[in-house]
């Protein structure tokens, strides 16, 4: 995963993100790939606003992929500059937990929404 340049995008505009990865583990695994929108706060905290995921998208050892994550800036979601968070991991929708970690990326001030 590497941070793109910065982006800017209007309010109630779909936004596209692609995440190239790659699994380097030795076993066939689905992973879940999500990506926030949000911004850092006074005490270093990664507060989010908003986001997408997809689940389940499987890879074998060694194989790279390209995944694209899809959501519509909200029409009411703050102007300004936020950063954006990239994670792979198992992800639980319906409690909205992350119940593991396998990598991240925080691409900080890399959209300005207007």
């Amino acid at each position: 995963m590497s941070c793109p340049p910065q982006t800017t995008i209007k309010r109630g505009q779909q936004l596209n993100v692609e995440i190239d990865w790659q699994n380097t583990g030795t076993t066939s695994y689905a992973f879940d790939l999500i990506f926030l929108v949000g911004y850092i706060d006074a005490t270093g905290n990664f507060v989010v606003e908003y986001g997408n995921y997809v689940l389940d998208v499987p890879s074998n050892p060694g194989e790279a992929k390209t995944t694209t994550i899809s959501f519509t800036i909200p029409p009411d979601a703050p102007t300004g500059t936020r950063s954006g968070l990239g994670i792979i991991g198992d992800y639980d929708p319906a409690t909205g937990n992350l119940t593991a970690l396998y990598a991240y990326l925080l691409c900080q001030d890399s959209l300005v929404i207007q």
